[in-house]
């Protein structure tokens, strides 16, 4: 499956806590569109911290596709990257506020 990440606008920092930058951090909208295996496509926003479990439960609930029988890819210029469960998405280096893989 295809995912389009973009982030949005950064948030303002000033005056902000350490505590209070890793927060705005973790919680920066990326938007995630997934390529479904019958050819259409779904999108939705989530906060660059969440699990891949996060959207994998997403797409169970919004298309009925089981979590176990779900494989998330992550489409860069560098190849695919297939997206592991206990993993966020700020874990990986590919997806950031602003950036747009296709």
């Amino acid at each position: 499956q295809r995912q389009s990440l973009r982030g949005s606008d950064a948030k303002a920092t000033d005056g902000a806590t350490e505590e209070d930058l890793i927060e705005m951090e973790a919680t920066t909208p990326v938007l995630v569109v997934f390529d479904l295996p019958d050819g259409s496509s779904v999108e939705s926003e989530f906060a660059i911290g969440q699990s891949v479990e996060v959207l994998k439960s997403y797409i169970a609930s919004e298309c009925g596709i089981q979590m176990g029988d779900q494989q998330l890819f992550l489409e860069a210029a560098d190849g695919s990257v297939l997206l592991m469960d206990p993993m966020s998405l700020s874990d990986y280096p590919q997806i950031s506020a602003g950036s747009e893989n296709i």
